[in-house]
């Protein structure tokens, strides 16, 4: 099996670096930062945080209990503990000096009713701090849940992700906190959502594993959209603690952060579809794609090698979560904590 993983991982590294997918024909990639702390290796989401000047991240499984905190430049200010031992935390979120960080994921087995963990002023100080538990319950069945968002008014909104699209749900406002929460759905998602995040101006940004989508934040229909990066696993959306533009970011060891362009058009995305014989996914154009200015390709074009192998980079993540959960049993219940943080401010 780790024979077989490690070539598997090495194809997809190859295919991307041959075909990626840029998150705009005329943008250049550029990498804000690199998030090179050895503990970060499966970052699934992005919070931006003026008030401590960073961006929050977590690792969906294997921790207990950890929230990391990096400086502008990807370092690692100092980590948020709390006393929980959480399963498949893939949505974070950071409005009026609260830090949300939600147990929302379902890719092993998809939940009715989500737990969210409310922290009030957070601190990168390596502390145990405490915490509301917020409870949201779907009305038409189990999910899997990697988007979050925090309304000005207190309302929760999350995103369900599947193959085909998912669901926007909103709660009420200022839910209550260690009671159920029921969640209405308000519109329907494009596929395969893994993070959000609001603009400055109040504009709802989802990111999925292929492209950008700016929604209208009262009747959830899309604005603009636009391709995103061809990253290996793309999992993360904020916007920056200084610029303009959004911040996009993927899980692995040394992972790299990405600068892109708000979408400000209806551009063509790909469409991620599931295979007939196999759990593998394939990436086919939209009709009529928008051409290269350089060169007349479009910016879909992933190659029919890159288009298999991101249906395997897609079913490594669901091995790499078994094993990890294998091996983070309560047994193993705070191997984390004799982990050294840097929290040097």
């Amino acid at each position: 099996m780790r024979k077989l993983t490690a070539c598997l991982v090495s194809a997809v590294l190859i295919a991307l670096a041959v075909n990626p997918v840029p998150a705009r024909a005329d943008e250049p990639k550029t990498v804000e930062f690199v998030i090179s702390d050895p503990r970060i290796t499966q970052s699934s989401g992005l919070a931006t945080d003026t008030d401590n000047d960073v961006y929050w991240t977590m690792n969906d499984v294997g921790d207990p209990g950890i929230v990391y905190a990096l400086r502008a430049d990807g370092s690692t200010k100092g980590v948020l503990r709390y006393d929980a031992q959480p399963a498949d935390v893939e949505s974070i979120a950071y409005v009026g000096g609260r830090l949300y960080v939600g147990e929302t994921g379902g890719n092993r087995e998809p939940r009715q009713t989500v737990v969210v963990r409310r922290f009030n002023q957070p601190r990168p100080d390596g502390s145990t701090q405490s915490f509301d538990t917020l409870l949201f319950t779907f009305p038409d069945g189990n999910k899997d849940t990697e988007a979050m968002l925090v309304g000005a008014d207190g309302s929760m909104t999350f995103v369900s992700k599947g193959a085909t699209g998912g669901g926007i749900y909103v709660s009420a406002r200022q839910p209550s906190v260690g009671a159920d929460n029921a969640l209405t759905k308000v519109a329907d998602a494009p596929q395969y959502v893994t993070d959000a995040t609001h603009l400055p101006d109040g504009r709802i940004v989802l990111r999925s594993y292929v492209a950008l989508f700016v929604l209208d934040p009262h009747d959830y229909h899309v604005v603009a959209q636009g391709p995103a990066s061809g990253l290996v696993q793309s999992e993360s959306v904020t916007v920056p603690l200084r610029g303009t533009g959004l911040l996009i970011g993927t899980e692995g060891v040394d992972s790299e952060v990405l600068r892109v362009s708000i979408p400000s058009g209806m551009a063509n995305v790909p469409v991620i579809s599931p295979s007939p014989t196999t759990s593998a996914v394939t990436a086919t154009p939209s009709p009529e794609p928008v051409p290269d200015s350089e060169n007349g390709t479009a910016w879909w074009s992933v190659g029919a090698g890159g288009v298999i192998l991101l249906g395997v980079a897609l079913g490594l993540r669901k091995v790499r979560e078994r094993l990890v959960v294998r091996r983070n049993e309560p047994s193993d219940h705070g191997s984390g904590d004799e982990r050294e943080d840097e929290s040097n401010g």
